[in-house]
């Protein structure tokens, strides 16, 4: 009985003490876990704040203050000129995308528009490669809600590439009855001159 009492003694012993090392060396792998976490992808991070522009209707700057970019500086400059170059053209390029798009996006959808968007930035204004374009853009949709129509933002991506449309002419940057009321006074030419 004394040899079955210490043989128990030494089990307990053996699990309290791997029970210890096991809690000590719980924080430390969360440690190096927090260490090794990824930042979001630049396209990710132009596609957050896209959704508080226009959706929110946040200023860059609000919308900047609420989401910082973060990654390493080339990845926050990319994901600066996705998103500047998306709102400057904003006109044009959804223009563009109402020629591929059977029907308008509802607007509960606007994570679908703004991928589309980003989509067209990258491959008719900033030259990025078409095949990193689309596959990446097409990711941001492949979690959450929006996941099923993640196979429609990579036909229309995949069509853009293969026709490689001109974008529609800068007025369509401008708001409509701005657009009108210059066209009635100044021409549809000069109009067009002027949104150069």
């Amino acid at each position: 009985m004394r040899a079955a009492a210490q043989a128990a003694a030494t089990t307990r012993g053996l699990k309290d003490e791997r029970g210890m090392k096991e809690s000590h060396r719980t924080p430390h792998h969360k440690k190096h876990a927090a260490v090794r976490a990824v930042p979001p992808s630049a396209r990710a991070q132009a596609h957050g704040l896209l959704a508080r522009v226009l959706g929110e209707r946040l200023s860059v700057d609000e919308a900047l203050a609420k989401a910082p970019l973060v990654g390493a500086e080339a990845d926050q400059r990319f994901a600066m000129a996705l998103l500047l170059t998306c709102l400057q053209h904003l006109g044009q390029v959804d223009a563009l995308l109402a020629r591929y798009l059977e029907k308008p996006l509802p607007a509960k959808r606007l994570a679908v528009s703004n991928a589309l968007r980003l989509g067209v930035v990258q491959l008719r204004l900033l030259d990025t490669p078409p095949h990193a374009a689309v596959h990446e853009t097409v990711s941001l949709l492949k979690k959450g809600k929006d996941a099923g129509l993640a196979g429609l933002v990579n036909a229309v991506l995949q069509k853009l590439v293969k026709d490689a449309p001109v974008l529609p002419d800068p007025t369509h940057n401008l708001p409509l009855w701005l657009r009108r009321r210059w066209e009635d006074r100044y021409g549809a030419a000069a109009v067009a001159l002027m949104a150069q």
